[in-house]
Formats: structure tokens, C-alpha cells, sequence
């Protein structure tokens, strides 16, 4: 029963990281479009 809840903690914690780097990379690439309109302008 302990495993099991240490593996969804596991899978849960796994999935935010993944998220959170998605997150991260899609805000950096939309700050370097904006910067590119900006520039363009």
C-alpha cells in the first residue's frame, strides 16, 4: 500500500516537472517573438 502511494506521488511529481518545463519553454519562446515584433517595429 506504501509503494503505491510513493509511486503516484512519484508519477504526480514527474508530470508537474514535465509541465513546468513545457511552461517555461513556451514562455521563452513567446518573450523571444514579442522581442522579435518589438524589433521589427
Amino acid at each position: 500500500m506504501i509503494v503505491i502511494v510513493e509511486v503516484i506521488i512519484f508519477n504526480v511529481l514527474l508530470i508537474l516537472k514535465v509541465r513546468g518545463v513545457v511552461l517555461i519553454i513556451f514562455i521563452c519562446l513567446m518573450r523571444n517573438y514579442f522581442q522579435t515584433d518589438n524589433r521589427n517595429n
